[in-house]
């Protein structure tokens, strides 16, 4: 299991006219402003040795404060030295 906190950084897109906020594509009229975002992180993950090749399949939940979490799942492989 693990656990963590941490920064995202993320640009976020200004409508001038409007004044939304967007995350993602930007607008023909806006302005970009950047932030950072506190994260918590919690996930499981298993790892598979292959003699010295190790692959680990894993799960997390991102926890953003006042906005909508997500989930993240992925593979990661690494050599031991």
């Amino acid at each position: 299991m693990q656990f963590g906190i941490g920064k995202e950084f993320r640009t976020v897109f200004e409508h001038a006219e409007e004044g939304v906020h967007h995350i993602g594509e930007p607008a023909k009229k806006r302005s970009e402003v950047y932030e950072r975002v506190t994260v918590g992180r919690a996930g499981i993950l298993n790892e598979f040795e292959f003699g010295r090749f190790t692959l680990a399949p894993q799960a997390h939940w991102d926890y953003y404060h006042n906005e909508p979490y997500s989930i993240v799942c992925g593979f990661s492989a690494g050599i031991n030295f």
